[in-house]
């Protein structure tokens, strides 16, 4: 590029090891090129790290609720988003956590809140359906 006429003050990249091995090759072939992370991404790193830390126990427990429901399609993910359009009108998705992805954690966390009323219906239909099951065993064996 500065063979080409490009004035190049700075490089940012992330701090992946591939970037690493990138910036110090470049910094020995150009030493005048300031070689940055990215902000955007640090932060990002950052609030990953304190939101896994201190929201440790609610994100594991939000991302397995979200990885079954995901998982379900078949049988509860049709009924649940049936019971979403008749209480909002539409249907909300449930957002997988990623790990490179900017604010997943925040979008999954935000999905699974955005449906927390038909989401403890459902909860409330389930446990009834148990219920009754385990008094009709309990009746059948009398």
């Amino acid at each position: 590029m500065i063979a080409q006429g490009w004035d190049v003050g700075a490089v940012v990249t992330n701090n992946a090891d591939n970037c690493a091995r990138a910036r110090r090759s470049l910094a020995l072939r150009s030493p005048k090129i300031v070689f940055l992370f990215c902000y955007a991404h640090q932060i990002n790193l950052l609030v990953k790290d304190v939101i896994t830390t201190s929201w440790q126990i609610t994100v594991f427990q939000v991302h397995t609720i979200v990885s079954t429901l995901n998982k379900s399609i078949a049988k509860s993910l049709p009924r649940l988003h049936n019971v979403m359009k008749a209480t909002y009108k539409y249907a909300l998705a449930f957002v997988q956590m990623a790990d490179m992805r900017w604010n997943s954690v925040q979008r999954m966390l935000v999905s699974l809140l955005q449906s927390q009323e038909v989401s403890a219906s459902m909860h409330g239909r389930i446990i009834e359906a148990k219920e009754r099951k385990i008094v009709g065993a309990v009746d059948d064996s009398d």
